[in-house]
């Protein structure tokens, strides 16, 4: 049976320590590590418990500086987590698509 991508937008690799902050869980900043990262989602693992639906906050490092993104807990499984980033406003998009998949300049 041949494989079907069914993700709306394309992933990468990554290896990046990012903050985290679940106030369900704790009102503290937490350290969280990620996996893969797109313009939609990123999976990554943690030693925190999420719970799915449940919605948090990062700060993701940038050279150009921290990048703030909220995201929905879309699967929960032993410390990794995969999640669905939400209200991301135009700027942030454009800043986080730049960094991911930087324009081609010959």
């Amino acid at each position: 049976m041949p494989f079907i991508e069914r993700r709306l937008f394309k992933r990468t690799s990554a290896n990046f320590s990012f903050a985290l902050l679940s106030e369900a869980s704790s009102p503290d900043l937490h350290t969280a590590t990620a996996l893969n990262i797109s313009t939609g989602s990123i999976c990554f693992k943690s030693d925190v418990l999420l719970k799915v639906g449940q919605r948090i906050e990062m700060q993701i490092p940038m050279i150009s500086g921290m990048l703030s993104l909220s995201a929905v807990v879309a699967r929960a499984q032993v410390n990794f987590y995969g999640c669905q980033f939400i209200d991301v406003d135009p700027q942030t998009a454009s800043k986080l698509k730049n960094w991911l998949f930087p324009p081609f300049e010959p």
